[in-house]
């Protein structure tokens, strides 16, 4: 630069220090009309959708938190219910099949399913073996299986056959066998 009046204004953003001395981090000239307009955009958006100016940013993000957390541990809270709904539901149905339950849902994952399964296991003596799965039966590849018992060795075997079946695949440990499903087709 000949002069400094071509930088047209100079905007010093911080000073970061290093093991050599400081570092000054700056915007000169045109970068600097770029980031205001940036900046101006960003805050026009934000100004939509907090609804507040830029000097209530701040409580509007934690009041957004807060009311996330809170969220949060409701939906926990009726999921840990809707589990208990559905392992006693569980339990009636495994009494009339000789100790065993399945459950098919459209949503959730094996590990919660696990968490079904055990507790199915706490409510009724009865039980002893309980296959869980989730996923769209109608898209391939897109589910998971649990299988929950009381004896680990019969667990593991009979989990390497439902992954065989579901032509899926899986692994697991003390008494809970877990996997993919490929297919739906072949569980009745």
């Amino acid at each position: 630069v000949q002069s400094l009046a071509h930088l047209q204004m100079i905007k010093f953003c911080g000073v970061n220090k290093t093991s050599r001395g400081s570092l000054v981090t700056f915007l000169a000239g045109n970068r600097v009309l770029r980031y205001l307009t940036s900046s101006l955009t960003r805050e026009q958006d934000l100004n939509k959708l907090l609804t507040c100016g830029p000097q209530l940013y701040v409580s509007a993000v934690e009041r957004l938190k807060a009311e996330i957390k809170e969220k949060s541990a409701e939906q926990k809270r009726l999921i840990e219910e809707l589990n208990v709904e559905l392992a006693t539901s569980l339990v009636e149905r495994a009494k009339s099949a000789d100790g065993f339950g399945h459950l098919h849902r459209d949503t959730g994952d094996p590990r919660q399913l696990a968490q079904l399964g055990n507790l199915a296991l706490e409510l009724g003596e009865h039980v002893h073996t309980i296959l869980l799965t989730c996923g769209n039966p109608s898209e391939t590849g897109s589910g998971g299986f649990s299988l929950v018992g009381r004896d680990a060795d019969r667990i593991k075997r009979l989990g390497a056959e439902c992954a065989g079946i579901l032509g899926g695949r899986g692994g697991g440990s003390k008494g809970v066998f877990q996997g993919k499903v490929k297919s739906f087709e072949k569980l009745d």
